[in-house]
């Protein structure tokens, strides 16, 4: 008899609390605690909402920045390519005379088709005992005032014969000696010396009166004697004819390409990174609502990456630009939110069904778990790669290692285990900066990928040192570790090859250290620890030549793998 009353008993102790929560459930305190809540979650909701449109707006600006950057890349390529069609002329011709370049730069048709362009023309690079001689040839030709200017003497005279529209402005510039001018002397120097391409700095143009002043600056590109050897700086400069080149009127020049008022951003070129006023290459025309950098939404400086020549930019967005960005999402989800959070309340208030209570919070409850779950997966996903270099990061690797010694012992195949270092990397870091070591580690990560069989797996540890996995290698040892040579070989040259950094080329040959295991090998530690080894063996060799390390018992044996 006393198990029914043990159970009437528990029944009585039970009963009570139910009614208690039954009672928390129905009174106003409970209502306030939900609208409390949900104010809060509405809060959250305007926050982040208010957040996405705030990302979205900045991935308007970056898009249009780039786009202009683009804009502005794509027409010097343009007018790149007009001036090697100039080059092209002369190697084609035994003789261009000025009519030929008049027909030439007139069917180019620049007006319309390259707005921006001053001009087109084409200046000899003289000796100092050419310079009468030229100025009576070109005199015969019915130029009988002509004369090379600024007088003075140099080593070496440019003169500008032929430059097309031949118009007033364009005349000014007749006869004009490049090379006296440093500016422009470096831009020439720099063309003839590498055959490329080059870009001046800032110059106020011979073209220029006081009329509506620009900055400008000047595109070369140098023409040499037909025939001639040109493989080396010296030799380019001792066999140099002279110059296809373009002036630029910079504020003209943006007008062509973008427009003469830009509606979304207005921006800066500097002809350095200092951003003063007399480095200014051109101002973009504000919007008149007198927003500026220091009231403006977004704001961002930038490179623009120009034959033998940077220019520094600075965007910035305009009233509007933001107006057009401007989203009424986050007064909506606050004000409704706030709507629903009161109507909720109201409706808890007279609710006398406990059930729909608790579907209502496990609902919610259920939503945001999701929610989190999701993130967490994402968070998750983010956690196996490396975020500078895109590859697996340690993680993985730990993961992928002890996937392949698993299959390793299934299959019998042998696999190999590679761990580099980039020699003299910390060099980089200490006279270049962090941001020259980001380069050349994404650019080294790059060459490894290419290197490696879609098979393997690169793998950053951290630093300047890596990780790369070799899979499905032959069953006999020697065949193994043949192709591990292979590709360790292919690897080993394409890390070698200078990086070329903003400032100047740097070398940062691999120490490579490699192990080969299968079945036999059965610690994730061993393996690390013997490439490892067998890397520090290669780097104290300072000969770029990748070592192997063998267990064999107790014993370690590290010797070079060539």
């Amino acid at each position: 008899m006393s198990r029914p009353h043990a159970e009437q008993s528990h029944s009585e102790l039970i009963a009570p609390p139910k009614r208690a929560w039954h009672d928390i459930f129905h009174n106003e305190i409970t209502a306030w605690i939900v609208l409390i809540t949900s104010l809060s979650l509405t809060l959250i909701a305007w926050s982040i909402s208010r957040h996405y449109v705030g990302i979205h707006a900045q991935d308007n600006f970056n898009f249009a920045v780039e786009d202009a950057r683009q804009k502005i890349i794509q027409r010097m390529l343009e007018y790149e390519q007009v001036l090697r069609g100039g080059v092209a002329l002369f190697e084609a011709s035994d003789e261009v005379t000025r009519i030929d370049w008049h027909n030439y730069v007139s069917t180019l048709k620049i007006d319309l088709y390259y707005p921006g362009i001053q001009g087109i023309g084409f200046a000899s690079v003289l000796k100092p005992d050419e310079v009468a001689r030229h100025e009576t040839i070109i005199q015969a030709n019915g130029f009988p005032d002509f004369a090379i200017h600024p007088t003075g003497k140099r080593d070496t005279y440019s003169s500008i014969d032929y430059l097309e529209p031949f118009d007033w402005r364009n005349r000014r510039a007749f006869g004009y000696d490049m090379f006296s001018e440093s500016t422009r002397h470096s831009a020439m120097l720099y063309a003839m010396s590498t055959g490329n391409p080059a870009l001046s700095g800032r110059v106020i143009l011979v073209q220029e009166t006081n009329q509506d002043v620009q900055a400008g600056f000047l595109m070369y590109l140098p023409l040499y004697r037909k025939g001639a050897t040109i493989d080396t700086p010296e030799e380019r400069r001792s066999n140099i004819i002279g110059f296809v080149y373009s002036p630029f009127r910079m504020h003209d020049l943006m007008q062509g390409i973008l427009g003469a008022v830009p509606n979304n951003l207005s921006f800066e070129i500097y002809d350095s990174n200092t951003g003063s006023d007399d480095q200014l290459m051109y101002r973009s025309t504000h919007d008149g609502s007198g927003h500026t950098s220091e009231t403006n939404m977004f704001d961002t400086h930038t490179t623009i990456e120009l034959p033998g020549h940077t220019w520094h930019a600075h965007f910035h967005s305009t009233s509007s630009f933001e107006k057009e960005l401007s989203s009424a999402q986050p007064a909506v989800i606050g004000v409704g939110g706030v709507a629903v959070d009161l109507l909720l309340f109201t409706i808890l208030l007279s609710l006398s069904n406990q059930k729909k209570r608790i579907a209502i919070k496990n609902a919610k409850l259920i939503a945001i778990d999701a929610k989190l779950q999701e993130a967490l997966h994402q968070v998750e996903q983010m956690a196996y790669y490396d975020s500078l270099t895109g590859l697996a990061n340690r993680r993985m690797m730990d993961a992928r290692l002890q996937q392949s010694m698993a299959m390793s012992h299934r299959d019998h195949h042998y696999r190999a285990l590679l761990f580099l270092d980039l020699d003299k990397f910390k060099a980089v870091n200490d006279e270049l900066g962090h941001d020259a070591g980001d380069q050349v580690l994404i650019e080294a990560s790059r060459r490894m990928q290419g290197s490696i069989r879609e098979v393997d797996i690169t793998c950053r540890l951290g630093g300047d040192e890596f990780v790369i996995i070799l899979e499905q290698l032959g069953k006999d040892y020697a065949v193994a570790l043949q192709q591990t040579r292979n590709v360790t070989e292919k690897i080993r040259q394409a890390l070698s090859y200078p990086y070329a950094l903003e400032k100047e080329e740097r070398i940062c040959n691999p120490s490579i250290g490699i192990t080969l295991f299968n079945d036999r090998e059965s610690k994730l530690g061993q393996l690390l620890q013997l490439a490892d080894e067998a890397m520090y063996a290669a780097k104290s060799e300072q000969g770029n030549i990748p070592h192997l390390a063998i267990r064999e018992n107790d014993d370690i044996r590290i010797h070079p793998c060539t």
